[in-house]
């Protein structure tokens, strides 16, 4: 027994640490996910997980996450695409072991949540310094693109802001105080990547998610979480080197010339090829005469390989089949939370900070593609579980049904 608590607390640092620089280093959040795979097949194989009905919730999210997969995947061979595209589909298949894995080590929604701040607030720190000595303006960013640097740090603040509601009176303050600072954290890191789709998630989610936390906090809490935000957020655009202003500036003039045309390659597409599209290596070829179409390439540029929108990008390449396989893994997550909701706390905060996640991860599609790239898709895939497991770990209230 104490070997056993043993390993699951060796387990537990080991997420901690792999989520505490996933923001800096996108590798922590596939290397946390890898390890609980792990750890479920091990767990599978020696019998040391059986079927239980709370695992109900969690089996339909991967149902759904493995008919999409088959599904894209379904549509690329009937376009003959290459072997290296059908990568991102694989860890949705092992999703199941990673739920499996999640369910055997049991994390704690303030040990995640922690780290998700821990990683928001060295990004921020670091996004700070690299701007503050540029030579000029300078878009923050680390092994991910800016792009990808920005919206994941707007997503980790909408997480930390929503998980500020579900501890709010029942943990230690420094556990709030960690997550508040991971929420500005997490605002500075979109703000200083010049990402302006990442500001979407935090304009439209993140004053739900803080209204949700705000509703179990006193006043004063309340109005040292906005003063400290507020702080943070005109820190980030009023220092030096920032690209706030002149990005925003920049687009009230022109736009955004590029996912323009981007955005219109891929409407010819599908409205050529509607059912299937006309797939990956079609519209690559495409997106490089869009991008030529506006100006030449620099020399540390290279020729676009998505249409920098989700929606858009599925139409092109897979057509309205694909976006059926699509839609799924976003709308089977977000109804079972709502049906976890029904529980009534504690199951209802866990499920609402699902809720919230997913709407600001999908908002991130508008401007950029999500499964395609490895720190998305793994965050996607290890959160939408993490808090279905969660929320089904915890006991209806009194007088509600499980």
């Amino acid at each position: 027994m104490e070997e056993t608590s043993a390993v699951r607390r060796a387990i537990h640092w080991l997420v901690a640490g792999g989520i505490s620089v996933s923001l800096l280093l996108p590798q922590g959040m596939m290397f946390v996910s890898a390890c609980l795979m792990v750890v479920g097949l091990w767990c599978l194989l020696t019998r040391r997980w059986t079927w239980q009905r709370q695992d109900n919730p969690s089996a339909l999210i991967n149902l759904a996450f493995a008919l999409f997969a088959f599904g894209c995947a379904g549509i690329m061979w009937l376009h003959g695409e290459k072997g290296e595209h059908y990568e991102p589909y694989l860890p949705f298949l092992g999703a199941g072991l990673l739920a499996i894995g999640l369910r055997v080590v049991d994390l704690r929604a303030s040990l995640v949540g922690a780290s998700l701040a821990v990683a928001a607030v060295a990004a921020a720190m670091a996004s700070a310094f690299s701007v503050a000595t540029a030579e000029s303006m300078h878009r923050a960013e680390f092994v991910a693109v800016g792009t990808t640097f920005g919206a994941m740090g707007a997503v980790y603040a909408v997480v930390c802001a929503g998980l500020l509601g579900s501890v709010a009176g029942k943990h230690p303050v420094a556990q709030r105080v960690l997550l508040v600072a991971g929420t500005v954290g997490g605002v500075a890191v979109a703000l200083l990547s010049g990402s302006k789709g990442s500001w979407i998630p935090l304009l439209v989610v993140l004053p739900l998610a803080l209204w949700f936390a705000g509703r179990r906090l006193t006043l004063r809490v309340r109005l040292v979480c906005v003063v400290l935000l507020v702080a943070g957020a005109a820190t980030a655009v009023m220092m030096p080197n920032s690209s706030v202003i002149p990005r925003t500036a920049e687009w009230w003039r022109e736009g955004d010339k590029f996912r323009r045309a981007y955005w219109t390659e891929a409407i010819g597409m599908f409205e050529e090829q509607p059912w299937i599209g006309l797939g990956r290596a079609e519209l690559q070829q495409r997106l490089d005469r869009a991008a030529l179409s506006v100006r030449p390439y620099a020399s540390h540029e290279k020729p676009p390989m998505d249409a920098h929108n989700e929606y858009l990008d599925t139409l092109a390449t897979r057509g309205g089949i694909g976006l059926l396989f699509l839609l799924p893994v976003f709308v089977i997550p977000l109804a079972v939370f709502f049906h976890l909701c029904r529980r009534g706390d504690p199951a209802m905060s866990v499920a609402v900070c699902g809720i919230l996640f997913i709407m600001a991860f999908a908002l991130g599609g508008i401007t950029d593609v999500l499964f395609m790239q490895n720190t998305k898709r793994m965050t996607y895939l290890f959160l939408v579980l993490f808090f279905a497991i969660t929320a089904t770990a915890q006991p209806p209230a009194r007088g509600k049904s499980a």
